[in-house]
Parts: C-alpha cells; sequence; structure tokens
C-alpha cells in the first residue's frame, strides 16, 4: 500500500487516463518504470472499480526528472487520520478545480468538516489533501473500508457529501469552485 507519510516527498505526480482495461493499462505503465529514475521514490497504480479509470500516483524526492503526459504536480497540503485505522479497502480520489479561490481555504473548510462531524461516515479512513503547484486544484486521497462504505455516506448525506449539517454546506457552496468529482480505486500495485 502506498505510503502516504513517507519522509523525503517533495513532490507529488498524478496521472490519470482512461482504457478499456484499466488494471492491464496501469499494469503496462508500471512496467514501462523499470529501474527508478533519480529522484523517484515509488509509483503506485491503481485501476477504478469502474473498469476504466487509471491513475498513477508518483512520489518524488526534489524535482521530477521525467513526466507522464497529462501528470499534474501536486504537494501534500494536510491529513486527517482515524486513530483506530482499519484496512483500507477502497480508495477514493476527490479533485476539485479552482477559479481564483483558495484552495487551501476550500481544503481547510473540508477538513473542518470532517474534525467535527458529529455522526462521521462508517468506513472512512483517511483524507489526504494535496495542492497543485500551479494553485488551481485540490485531490484528496481517501481511504475507506470498502466501496459501499463510500456509497453509504453519500447515499446517508443525500447532498453529494459524505457527512450532513451546515459545515458540510459551505464545502458543498464553497465560491469559486470550476468542477469536481470523484472516482472509486484499488491499488493495482507499485515499484
Amino acid at each position: 500500500m502506498l505510503d502516504l507519510d513517507r519522509d523525503g516527498v517533495d513532490t507529488i505526480l498524478v496521472t490519470r487516463w482512461t482504457a478499456d482495461d484499466a488494471a492491464a493499462s496501469v499494469g503496462e505503465a508500471l512496467a514501462e518504470w523499470g529501474p527508478k529514475a533519480d529522484g523517484l521514490l515509488s509509483v503506485t497504480g491503481f485501476a477504478g472499480t469502474d473498469g476504466t479509470s487509471a491513475l498513477l500516483y508518483e512520489q518524488w524526492a526534489g524535482s521530477p526528472t521525467s513526466r507522464r503526459e497529462g501528470s499534474v504536480e501536486y504537494t501534500m497540503y494536510r491529513a486527517l487520520t482515524r486513530p483506530d485505522s482499519p484496512e483500507v479497502g477502497c480508495v477514493v480520489v476527490v479533485e476539485a478545480e479552482f477559479d481564483g479561490a483558495d484552495v487551501r481555504t476550500w481544503v481547510d473548510t473540508v477538513l473542518d468538516a470532517l474534525a467535527t462531524d458529529e455522526e462521521p461516515a462508517e468506513g472512512g479512513i483517511s483524507a489526504h489533501f494535496h495542492t497543485s503547484a500551479d494553485g488551481r486544484r485540490a485531490l484528496n486521497y481517501a481511504e475507506w473500508t470498502s466501496e459501499e462504505a463510500h456509497a453509504a455516506a453519500l447515499a446517508n448525506s443525500g447532498q453529494g457529501t459524505v457527512g450532513l449539517g451546515e459545515k458540510w454546506r459551505r464545502v458543498k457552496e464553497f465560491p469559486g469552485v470550476l468542477n469536481g468529482g470523484f472516482t472509486r480505486f484499488v491499488v493495482v500495485g507499485g515499484v
């Protein structure tokens, strides 16, 4: 499993694409890495539970010495993890793009809603928020016990968030969000 708290990570590259067989496509992409590039700490590949979404998550010390086409550069900003973390069964990658809004303020708003939720969603394990180098995007690498637990949390809220209440409405109505969405993934492998 990906070590999100790994020491020495300066840059994270995330590349998404679609393929007829996401797991096979990710496997091929991982095989292309062979010996690690200078500064590359790890590459983890994910296949979407939808069967067509593919994702590579690269951790680099310093600046990346190579980049895949379409990759987005991020740094880790903040995280929240349950103290009694159960086994991860599903990773939900939430992405949001902003137009002039302060991305970190949005992340802080989400983490405040998560931390103060009186009835946190069952199955949620962690939220690791990243901000893009260009300051226009946020990515949440969220760990869940299962795909079903994440789907149940969304259904329970009835508002497209994993929680209820005023703080979650602030997240949903945050000004400057151009678009956003999520994809559920499972780990294919890593190098």
